[in-house]
């Protein structure tokens, strides 16, 4: 096993988690923070230990894209940060506020496209 490329990495990975010897668990959101970001902060909280309510599932619902149906012309959301599942959904999203914002601009939209071989 240790002849082949994964044998070796998994034997380095194991000996990089054996050298480990403290482990910090960071519990306080310094993004988020501030007292008007407080019942957002605490449900991170909840969903990172695995205690969400029924009312932050039906809070986050609220928050999906096929239920908040985004302008991308309003100033609402205009800087929006967007937590997104997949690459995918990522791209379709930056393209549709691409052209939302070049046509609020006046400005042409011209795509590069470029292979990533590595």
């Amino acid at each position: 096993m240790i002849g082949t490329v994964q044998g070796q990495n998994a034997l380095f990975g194991k000996l990089l988690w054996l050298s480990v010897s403290t482990v910090v668990i960071l519990t306080a959101s310094m993004r988020q923070r501030g007292t008007a970001n407080s019942p957002f902060v605490e449900l991170l909280s909840r969903l990172r230990r695995g205690t969400c309510t029924e009312e932050d599932f039906e809070t986050l619902n609220t928050r999906l894209l096929s239920n908040v149906h985004p302008d991308w012309k309003t100033g609402e959301w205009l800087d929006a940060p967007v937590i997104v599942p997949t690459n995918e959904v990522k791209d379709a999203i930056n393209v549709q506020a691409t052209l939302a914002y070049a046509k609020r601009v006046g400005k042409e939209v011209y795509w590069y496209e470029c292979l990533d071989k590595h």
